[in-house]
């Protein structure tokens, strides 16, 4: 993200919602490894069998998107990973106004600001905290995953127990550390984030 926002003076890249929120950032990968995480290697079905389709991820389980074309060959590709955007980090805005807000997106990084998260541990290849879709930010009674009805674009996509009762985020300023779950809702997800305090989990301790 870092080098793709040094090279477009620094703006975070466009996303389109036809394609996956990394598409612009897949040239800048060393290999398809960056996505994945050591503790939810693998889909909860073959990858090749989603080919055309997706298959949403949770705490053990990757997710597959395989909808786009990430190398213009005109053949759809998979994509294969644990990690997500924070997908109020693109520039001009993702989904239509009535989803998202358009003044919450960050257009530009500020590269001192310790409090925005940039990637972390998703069940999708991004989340859009602040989204009105849904049930928003509200946190479900249960814990999303690929066997989980998915009625929120927002912050419930990067809940999840993936390392225990943390996921691991990405700041903005380059620093990365472990978040407690219910402490997700007290970062700076987007332009107009209000910390919301410690959020109750009902699922968190089941």
């Amino acid at each position: 993200m870092i080098t793709y926002t040094a090279e477009n003076k620094d703006c975070f890249p466009h996303y389109d919602p036809a394609f996956a929120p990394t598409h612009d950032l897949v040239r800048y990968f060393a290999n398809d490894l960056v996505l994945m995480c050591p503790s939810a290697p693998d889909p909860v079905a073959a990858p090749e069998s989603v080919v055309g389709g997706y298959l949403l991820g949770g705490a053990s389980f990757a997710y597959v998107e395989g909808r786009i074309d990430l190398t213009g060959d005109g053949v759809n590709d998979l994509l294969i990973g644990g990690y997500g955007r924070n997908g109020m980090a693109n520039r001009m805005g993702a989904w239509p106004s009535q989803f998202v807000p358009v003044e919450n997106y960050f257009d530009r990084i500020d590269a001192t600001d310790a409090r925005v998260p940039l990637f972390a541990d998703c069940m999708w290849t991004a989340g859009f905290p602040g989204a009105t879709f849904g049930s928003g930010d509200q946190p479900s009674m249960w814990e999303y995953g690929p066997d989980m009805p998915l009625d929120s674009f927002g912050l419930p996509r990067f809940a999840i127990r993936r390392h225990e009762h943390n996921i691991n985020v990405v700041f903005a300023d380059g620093h990365a550390r472990g978040v407690y779950l219910p402490d997700l809702w007290t970062l700076r997800w987007h332009a107009n984030w209000k910390d919301q305090g410690p959020m109750n989990l009902p699922w968190l301790n089941e």
